[in-house]
């Protein structure tokens, strides 16, 4: 009888440890490549004579090209432009796309590329809203563009205010999803910082939710909203209610000290996983900012289990010395990571180049990650 029992407890032990859950993977990574591109010539000036700054808020890889957006204007041009995909990233001539929408869009944060890549959608902020005038609708607006027709764009959620269109109703379903006790209506202010599209479902990434903008006024978070989603002649429209399907509280497991908030997102459809960019800036100067790249995998995120931060190959966190901001797939063991680090262009004396920095204004720094373990 014992022999038996022993051996149905071996058995037991051997199918747990075959069916181990993925979430106690451990990802760890290093740069393959890392430095700065030049978004456009150095010495671009706004019309207040301002010195122009290169801001990138999101990355998208499509038929070994790169496409980059950015969240503050570029001079006498769209801030949306791309180009072939060539290691090292260097300066090219960019070629810029867009028409009205895209000109209009204030803050675009990011952007993703649908599973079957027939679509690009750019998000902005979605930060600031007034009810009269509608000089802030171009802060609210999600884009749609064909990508077997580029200059085909349409707005999800039209919504027209003074011949000003932009998706500021699509505001609303997004405030209502994040109701709260103390805001039962939804926050006043909170800022969408990542997006992803997978197969069923369309997500938006939100990195900061209060009373408003000022500091002590909001929170850093790390939510994940969703909603089941179509596509019928290039228009999206949304089939169900957007819920939060994710929320993180990196303070519970104190991986990481800074304050984080979500600051990008990327499903990555080869290994069926998503991948959060964090975030932190406590104050002007180059080393306090920065940021950490975390992976959730799908049945993780079903399950509702912590993320895992990425490490370098000796275990430690990996913290990146800028802010990053968007990250895409480039295959199956390298992603890209672009960084906006505001006007901020660091120090000439670095001392610690994994909290401190030199840039240019018109440069940003970007990462290829490799996962040798994938």
């Amino acid at each position: 009888m014992q022999t038996k029992h022993l051996i149905t407890f071996l058995l037991l032990v051997t199918l747990s440890a075959c069916s181990a859950p993925e979430h106690d993977n451990v990802y760890r990574a290093y740069a393959i490549e890392s430095g700065f591109m030049e978004c456009f010539p150095s010495k671009t000036f706004n019309t207040d004579h301002s010195q122009v700054s290169c801001e990138l808020s999101g990355v998208a890889y499509y038929h070994d090209s790169l496409f980059f957006v950015s969240d503050k204007p570029i001079p006498g041009t769209t801030s949306l432009f791309g180009g072939p995909f060539e290691v090292p990233l260097k300066r090219k001539d960019f070629t810029h796309y867009g028409q009205n929408h895209v000109l209009n869009a204030r803050k675009m944060e990011d952007m993703a590329v649908s599973p079957m890549q027939d679509y690009m959608f750019i998000t902005t902020g979605f930060d600031r809203i007034t009810r009269e005038p509608s000089d802030w609708d171009y802060y609210n607006m999600l884009i749609t563009i064909n990508l077997n027709d580029p200059q085909e764009e349409i707005i999800a959620f039209r919504t027209l205010r003074d011949k000003r269109e932009s998706s500021a109703k699509l505001r609303n379903l997004i405030s209502k999803a994040l109701r709260t006790r103390l805001f039962p209506n939804g926050p006043p202010y909170f800022k969408v910082g990542g997006l992803a599209v997978t197969d069923s479902k369309f997500l938006i990434g939100v990195g900061e939710s209060g009373k408003s903008y000022k500091p002590g006024e909001h929170e850093k978070t790390i939510l994940i909203l969703g909603a089941d989603y179509s596509i019928t002649d290039g228009e999206l429209k949304f089939t169900s209610e957007f819920k939060v399907l994710y929320r993180f509280n990196h303070e519970r497991i104190g991986l990481v000290k800074e304050d984080i908030g979500l600051s990008g997102l990327e499903y990555d459809v080869l290994n069926d996983r998503i991948l959060i960019l964090t975030s932190f800036e406590h104050g002007n100067t180059d080393d306090q900012v920065g940021g950490y790249l975390w992976i959730l995998s799908n049945s993780d995120f079903f399950y509702g289990y912590e993320p895992k931060l990425v490490r370098d190959l000796d275990g430690a966190p990996l913290q990146f010395a800028h802010k990053p901001e968007g990250i895409t797939v480039l295959d199956p063991k390298k992603v890209l990571i672009i960084h906006d680090d505001d006007r901020l262009t660091g120090r000439n004396n670095i001392l610690n180049s994994g909290t401190e920095f030199r840039r240019e204004l018109n440069q940003a720094a970007f990462q290829i990650l490799y996962f040798p373990d994938l």
